[in-house]
């Protein structure tokens, strides 16, 4: 969030306005393999997911489209992009079960051999 401050025409008071940066939303979308893409620049969601309900219709009904998909770039995100290499001091989270032994095969149901 910003904020700006002007200047009152014909009078000694400023007014200081908050405001908001502008978001935008992007449409991604495959057409006879070639990709695509529309812009939406708004803080709201609903015209980006409008469009996408529209190119989905589009393919049901036989159009050649393909992977669409939607992406937002949040700019009052609270950090930076990326990840932090500072972990918390009580931070002991890992992907492996508990009872993990090495060479012992995985409780996968779907056949996939993994550990």
């Amino acid at each position: 969030m910003t904020q700006e401050t002007t200047t009152i025409p014909n009078s000694t008071k400023t007014k200081t306005t908050k405001t908001t940066k502008t978001s935008s939303f992007t449409v991604f979308w495959l057409e006879e393999g070639k990709a695509q893409c529309e812009i939406f620049i708004t803080n709201l969601a609903n015209p980006a997911l409008e469009f996408c309900e529209h190119l989905r219709k589009l393919a049901k009904e036989g159009a050649p489209i393909t992977h669409v998909c939607i992406s937002p770039d949040m700019v009052d995100n609270v950090g930076g992009l990326g990840v932090s290499d500072k972990l918390p001091d009580d931070y002991n989270w890992t992907m492996r079960r508990k009872e993990f032994v090495p060479g012992r095969p995985s409780r996968n149901t779907n056949g996939a051999n993994g550990t």
